[in-house]
């Protein structure tokens, strides 16, 4: 049998690290190709068109303003020469989907070497590559990437913070968990909802500490860790200041409705400010009064609109083999990710809460890859004892 305990190490110069990065770089620019020939070609309606214009003019978006998102796109438009605006920014969403495509390769491969360790590392990769592919053609994640939206950038950082965190998870006691708290709190700066990633995460820390007495950290060493985790979620919070100090050069937040009305889409207050970011305006689509059996209804009808039968079946059988063979910290961060998304969207009730499901058909993608990943370890091992 093979032991597939893998280390990876993008710096490595090893044949086995080629591969990998190589690998990555394929089923990312497939991806990137696949989207840029099914690219909307210029100006979108609705919020397609307000994350074309705003980023070039160094505006401020609809709440919670996206302070990341406007930013690097500004940089995007500005620095591109290629197209019009409007195609830029398309095509800035199409290269954070490919990137998060690429990224989900070294993620599925840490993720099947802590779940399915004698996995052969041949197969291992071939399975990292299929799901990453087959993320990538999901009818939501495609549309989104084709069009100036922010869930190419959203989805990117959801498959980092997977990725930082399985990376810990494989060398626990040698890693410094700044650099994953740094990205959760970077990706605060572009969607709220990454929030809902968090008690996933730490349940998973926690789960694959070798020596429990390292997490949470020793009492002397609780005060100094904590400080270094609580400024690298906080400092990228600071990019949210862009909103007060862009308000003032940014004219389309007042618009005369006529000689006597004015609409105000932002006032720079405190208040205004804080009640912005927390997305005020949209704090009343949370309705704990719905009719959770016509949501839960939804719910499995977007994701058959994702998923085939068959990877439904596999994404089952993933499932049922982390209980079987208790990966409980794998199961932690999957399914704790998976049931706080969906739990969200079930009494979110804006208009395309279809999007917002994006995350969870990344979780259901990965446990199709544990699925088919613990079928070919079953079969392999069958064979061996057959063969014997």
């Amino acid at each position: 049998m093979h032991s597939n305990r893998w280390r990876n190490n993008w710096s490595e110069r090893s044949p086995a690290a080629r591969t990998d990065r190589l690998m990555a770089a394929l089923v990312g620019g497939c991806a990137l190709l696949l989207y840029i020939a099914t690219l909307a070609p210029t100006v979108l309606p609705g919020d397609g068109g307000e994350f074309q214009f705003v980023p070039c003019l160094a505006g401020i978006a609809h709440p919670t303003g996206y302070p990341l998102y406007i930013l690097l796109g500004w940089a995007w438009s500005h620095l591109l020469p290629l197209g019009d605006v409007a195609y830029r920014m398309n095509l800035f969403s199409a290269f954070w989907a490919a990137l998060a495509v690429a990224l989900l390769y070294p993620t599925v491969r840490l993720l099947l070497a802590q779940a399915v360790p004698h996995l052969a590392p041949g197969m291992n990769r071939l399975l990292s590559v299929l799901a990453a592919l087959t993320f990538a053609v999901t009818p939501t994640l495609w549309s989104q990437a084709t069009i100036a939206e922010v869930y190419g950038l959203h989805i990117f950082f959801v498959v980092l913070l997977l990725y930082l965190a399985l990376r810990r998870g494989e060398q626990p006691d040698l890693r410094s968990p700044v650099p994953l708290a740094f990205s959760f709190g970077l990706a605060l700066t572009h969607h709220r909802t990454t929030l809902l990633l968090a008690p996933a995460l730490l349940v998973y820390l926690r789960l694959t500490a070798r020596d429990k007495r390292l997490w949470p950290p020793a009492t002397r060493r609780l005060f100094p860790t904590a400080c270094y985790l609580l400024l690298a979620i906080t400092l990228p919070l600071l990019l949210y200041l862009y909103i007060p100090l862009r308000a003032p050069q940014t004219p389309y937040l007042r618009l005369p409705l006529d000689a006597d009305r004015e609409l105000v889409l932002y006032e720079n207050t405190w208040a205004d400010f804080l009640d912005f970011v927390a997305g005020g305006p949209f704090g009343g689509s949370v309705d704990l009064t719905v009719d959770l059996g016509a949501r839960l209804s939804m719910a499995w009808g977007l994701l058959r609109a994702e998923i085939p039968w068959p990877g439904l079946v596999l994404a089952l059988t993933g499932l049922l083999g982390l209980l079987l063979y208790r990966r409980w910290a794998i199961l932690a961060l999957t399914g704790l990710a998976y049931t706080a998304v969906v739990a969200f969207n079930l009494v979110y009730t804006i208009g395309d809460i279809f999007v917002l499901f994006i995350p969870s058909y990344l979780i259901v993608v990965l446990w199709m890859a544990l699925g088919a990943g613990m079928l070919a370890d079953g079969l392999a091992r069958w064979l061996g004892a057959r063969l014997v």
